[in-house]
C-alpha cells in the first residue's frame, strides 16, 4: 500500500512539474478579497496615495438618503499598510453644495494631495491633515467658472494638471472660454491666458458631461477632449483639444503662457453615411517623443456587416502630426475594431491591440440563441519605417457568455496595464459570463495564448472595473464597483492580488 502511494505521489509531482512547463497550463493566482461599502449610491471614485504613504487611497462620491432630500457625501478609504481596507470608509461628510468638478492635486506641494473643486466664484480645497481631509472647504483662488453646482451628481474632471518638471496647470471652464492658470515663481496662481472654445450645450447627456436640471429645461455641457502634450518637440507643455470635428493646437509661449486663438485647427473629415463611430486617440506610439494621431472610425449595418478603418498620423518634430497624408490605414471589410496601445514587449514603442466583433444578422441570431458572444484579439507590434504588419503577431479566439439584464457583466473593454503576477509582462482578465473571470498572463515573445492561465468566480456580477496597484507590491490588484446595479449600487469589491 505505502509503495503504491509513493508511486503515485511521484507520478503527481511529475506530472505537475510538466504541466506547469507548458505554455497554456493552468497557474495560480492568489487574491484577497475585502468588501466595500457606503451609506448611498456611488456616483463617482478617485483613487490615489492621498497621504503620501506610497498606498492608493479610495475616495467615493454618493449620494445619501431619499431621492427628493438626498444630499452628495465624500466617503474617504484609507489603505491601511497591513491589513488594506475598512469595510466602511475612515472619513464620511458632506461635499460643498457649490461643487461641480472635483480633482486630487498636492497643491502645496508636500507630498500629500488635497481633494479640489471648482465652483462658480473660484477654485477651492480641502486641505489633508494628520491623515483625514478638514471638513471645511478653503478657497484656493477667485475664478468665475460656468458650471453650476448638480443637486445629484459631480463631475470628476482632470482640470489640474501635474505637467512633467513643469509644476501644475489648472484649466477653468467659463462661459466663452476656457481660463488657464499656472503657478508663479512666488507660488502663487496666475492666469496664463484664455483658449476661445465655447462650451457646448445641449439638452441631452452622456459620458463626460454634467447634468444640470433647471426648471423644465434639461441642459448638459460637454467638456472637450483637451490632452497636454509637447506637440511640436520644443520641450514646452502644449494644449491640444479635440471638439466638433475639429483639433486646435495651443503652444505653449517662452513664458508658459498660451494665445486665445488656436496656433494650429485641423479639420477631421466628415464621417461617411455607413459610419457611425469615429475613436480620436491622442499617443505617442513609435517612443519617438512626438505626439501621434489615431482615428478608428467603424459602422455599418446588420444586413452588410461592420466594417472599420483607422488611420495613423506620426507627429513630425517641430511640425507636428497634420491631417494631409496618413502614415498608414488599416482596414477591415468584415470587422469592426476597438483599438488600444500598449507597450507590451517593453521595446518603447506601443503594440497595437484589436478587439474585433463581426456584427451581422447571422452572428446576432447565434448570439440570441446560445447567449454566446466570440471574439478575435489581435495584437500587432511596429515594424521598420513605423508600420503595423497585415498579419498580427499574436491572434487569439475569446468568448464570453451574454447576459440580456443591465448588470454591466457583458463590458467587453480590456485593460492591459496590469501585472497580476509580478514578473514584469502585461496580463489581462475578462468576465467569461456567470461571474466567471478569465485572466491570461503575458508571456516572452508570443505575447498571450488562446487559453486562460487562471479562472476564478465572484459571488455577485463583475461589474465596472479598475486595474491598479494598490499597495505598491508591482501586483495589479482589482476593484470592481456596480452603479448599473440598483441592489449593488453602494458597494465595492477589492482584490488584492498575493503571492
Amino acid at each position: 500500500m505505502l509503495r503504491k502511494t509513493a508511486f503515485c505521489l511521484v507520478w503527481l509531482v511529475v506530472f505537475c512539474c510538466l504541466g506547469l512547463a507548458q505554455p497554456g497550463s493552468a497557474q495560480s493566482l492568489n487574491f484577497k478579497r475585502q468588501n466595500l461599502k457606503v451609506k448611498g449610491d456611488i456616483i463617482r471614485k478617485i483613487y490615489e496615495d492621498v497621504d503620501g504613504d506610497s498606498l492608493i487611497d479610495i475616495i467615493v462620491f454618493y449620494l445619501e438618503g431619499k431621492e427628493d432630500n438626498s444630499k452628495r457625501m465624500v466617503g474617504f478609504f484609507k489603505q491601511q499598510k497591513s491589513s488594506g481596507f475598512d469595510t466602511i470608509p475612515n472619513q464620511t461628510f458632506n461635499l460643498d453644495k457649490k461643487a461641480s468638478a472635483v480633482e486630487l492635486s498636492d497643491i502645496n506641494e508636500d507630498g500629500k494631495k488635497e481633494l479640489l473643486f471648482l465652483s462658480e466664484d473660484g477654485v477651492y480645497f480641502y486641505w489633508i491633515n494628520g491623515g483625514i481631509f478638514d471638513e471645511k472647504p478653503s478657497l484656493f483662488f477667485s475664478a468665475g467658472s460656468f458650471l453650476p453646482a448638480p443637486e445629484e451628481d459631480v463631475l470628476k474632471w482632470n482640470f489640474c494638471i501635474d505637467t512633467e518638471n513643469k509644476g501644475q496647470t489648472i484649466i477653468i471652464p467659463q462661459r466663452k472660454g476656457y481660463e488657464i492658470w499656472t503657478r508663479s515663481g512666488q507660488g502663487e496662481f496666475v492666469s496664463k491666458g484664455k483658449l476661445k472654445l465655447k462650451p457646448i450645450i445641449s439638452i441631452s447627456a452622456g459620458s463626460g458631461q454634467l447634468e444640470q436640471s433647471r426648471g423644465s429645461i434639461h441642459l448638459s455641457y460637454d467638456m472637450p477632449g483637451l490632452a497636454l502634450a509637447d506637440y511640436n518637440k520644443d520641450d514646452k507643455t502644449d494644449i491640444v483639444v479635440m471638439q466638433e470635428n475639429r483639433i486646435y493646437i495651443f503652444l505653449s509661449k517662452q513664458d508658459g503662457s498660451f494665445g486665445e486663438q488656436a496656433d494650429k485647427v485641423l479639420a477631421l473629415k466628415a464621417k461617411d453615411k455607413e459610419e457611425e463611430q469615429q475613436d480620436i486617440k491622442l499617443d505617442d506610439i513609435n517612443g519617438d517623443g512626438a505626439i501621434d494621431l489615431v482615428i478608428n472610425e467603424s459602422g455599418g449595418n446588420m444586413e452588410k456587416g461592420m466594417k472599420g478603418k483607422m488611420s495613423i498620423y506620426l507627429g513630425k518634430g517641430a511640425e507636428g502630426f497634420s491631417l494631409e497624408l496618413p502614415h498608414q490605414v488599416i482596414s477591415s471589410e468584415k470587422e469592426a475594431s476597438e483599438v488600444s496601445f500598449h507597450d507590451l514587449n517593453k521595446d518603447g514603442k506601443k503594440e497595437m491591440i484589436a478587439s474585433s466583433f463581426g456584427f451581422n444578422i447571422s452572428s446576432m441570431i447565434k448570439v440570441l440563441l446560445t447567449k454566446s458572444l466570440k471574439f478575435g484579439l489581435y495584437i500587432s507590434s511596429l515594424e521598420k519605417n513605423d508600420i503595423y504588419p497585415k498579419e498580427p503577431n499574436c491572434k487569439m479566439k475569446l468568448s464570453m457568455k451574454v447576459s440580456f439584464d443591465n448588470d454591466n457583466s457583458n463590458n467587453t473593454d480590456l485593460d492591459f496595464t496590469g501585472d497580476f503576477n509580478g514578473d514584469g509582462l502585461n496580463d489581462f482578465f475578462y468576465v467569461a459570463g456567470d461571474n466567471i473571470l478569465r485572466f491570461f498572463l503575458g508571456r516572452e515573445g508570443i505575447f498571450f495564448t488562446d487559453k486562460p492561465q487562471y479562472e476564478m468566480g465572484l459571488e455577485i456580477p463583475a461589474g465596472e472595473s479598475k486595474v491598479i496597484d494598490l499597495n505598491n507590491d508591482n501586483r495589479s490588484d482589482i476593484v470592481f464597483s456596480f452603479e448599473e446595479r440598483k441592489d449593488l449600487k453602494n458597494k465595492m469589491v477589492v482584490l488584492f492580488s498575493k503571492k
